[in-house]
């Protein structure tokens, strides 16, 4: 147990030293014939670490050297590898199951990258070796509050819960040859990291307290997006959850939620404005004067034809009934076809023969109340929602 919390200690040291991105001045493998990613729980694998740049042999970083494993959902481990950086050992000590990053650090803080590949523990692997949490270690956890995929330059926020300010991050893609470190501030719980993984990568966060206790690691989040991972005028910050929005708005990330929010709101307005809109033409029908229905009455003939004394009808209740006179005064006047000559040629159409020049019936919705030919003047309705189409009044 004191061992693990040395080595934890070393770390948060190592870490404290270096801030963003911290940059690869060496590499590593596994120093074996054969290369898997599957790997015996409690074994030694050798490890060889080499310079990355090919006109300095000699930039191997600085001894000694440790192997953090982060475990995607647990916690990482980090185990001294040795100081010979041709003679380096690694003893796997996570859980059979377990899906690992691997990065190897040295005594500056500098990274040798992450493989392309994650390393799975086999099932079944012996667990002595694996180190058990010490008595009163804090559960710190990470909360994000994004999903995957996550595209390039879009900001990933972190809130961070247990354990002792100040707070390390530490952000590991697979297939990076820099592990991306931050050191917080003494009151910040929470992050925001302005995403510059590759894409077609994945990348997960853990975070080291005050004391030196690892948090448990988040899932791995798949990259995607633009090459371009400069993301100008971009910058990653902490703060305190106290003055920090946790969920800001993202053109992805929420357009879901302000759909949601607001379809309702139109599918309201528009059945309220329906609702308006019926009431009116309600209010209207019922004020109208007799002969100013919006469906046109049965035509009963100007008072100037012939038979027009028996038309009294229509407005003498008392006399007969309005289909009685219309009968008598049609049979007494027959209708005759009008001769329009040309078919072709437009012409007026006339619905009795006797009674002179009658313009067509007007549509249904014609309202007779309002000035002007087919109800062109009024109210044509309002728009209830941005984009929709108008009513009709």
């Amino acid at each position: 147990m004191w061992r693990t919390l040395l080595l934890a200690a070393v770390l948060l040291a190592i870490l404290q030293t270096c801030l963003g991105q911290s940059q690869s001045a060496f590499q590593w493998k596994f120093n074996t014939n054969s290369v898997s990613t599957s790997l015996v729980g409690c074994s030694n694998y050798p490890i060889l670490v080499q310079s990355r740049n090919t006109s300095n042999a000699s930039a191997l970083g600085t001894p000694p050297y440790y192997m953090i494993a982060f475990n995607p959902g647990g916690v990482a481990t980090t185990s001294f590898i040795g100081s010979d950086p041709n003679n380096l050992t690694w003893t796997v000590n996570q859980s059979g199951g377990s899906s690992l990053v691997l990065s190897v650090i040295d005594s500056q803080g500098l990274f040798g990258g992450q493989p392309p590949a994650l390393y799975t523990v086999q099932d079944n692997s012996p667990s002595s070796c694996v180190p058990k949490l010490a008595s009163g270690a804090p559960n710190i956890t990470i909360a994000p509050n994004f999903t995957s995929p996550i595209s390039t330059c879009s900001p990933m926020g972190m809130l961070i819960s247990g354990g002792k300010a100040p707070y390390n991050l530490t952000l590991a893609a697979l297939n990076s040859p820099v592990l991306t470190n931050v050191t917080m501030g003494p009151t910040d719980d929470v992050f925001t990291y302005i995403n510059r993984a590759d894409p077609g990568s994945q990348i997960l966060a853990a975070v080291v307290d005050a004391n030196g206790f690892w948090s448990s690691s988040t899932q791995l989040f798949t990259t995607t997006g633009s090459k371009d991972t400069s993301c100008t005028g971009l910058v990653s910050s902490s703060g305190n959850s106290t003055s920090v929005n946790l969920h800001p708005s993202t053109s992805k990330g929420h357009s879901n939620v302000a759909v949601a929010v607001i379809v309702p709101l139109i599918c309201v307005a528009l059945a309220a404005g329906g609702f308006f809109f019926w009431r009116r033409r309600k209010s209207q029908l019922s004020s109208r004067k007799p002969g100013a229905a919006i469906l046109p009455e049965a035509w009963m003939g100007p008072s100037s034809v012939p038979g027009a004394e028996h038309m009294a009808l229509k407005d003498n209740p008392t006399s007969g009934s309005k289909l009685a006179a219309l009968a008598r005064y049609r049979s007494e006047n027959p209708y005759q076809p009008l001769e329009t000559g040309d078919p072709s040629e437009s012409a007026t159409v006339i619905q009795h023969r006797d009674a002179g020049d009658v313009h067509e019936i007007p549509p249904p919705y014609f309202d007779r109340n309002v000035a002007g030919p087919s109800g062109a003047s009024g109210s044509n309705g309002a728009n209830v929602a941005s984009g929709s189409r108008p009513l009709l009044s």
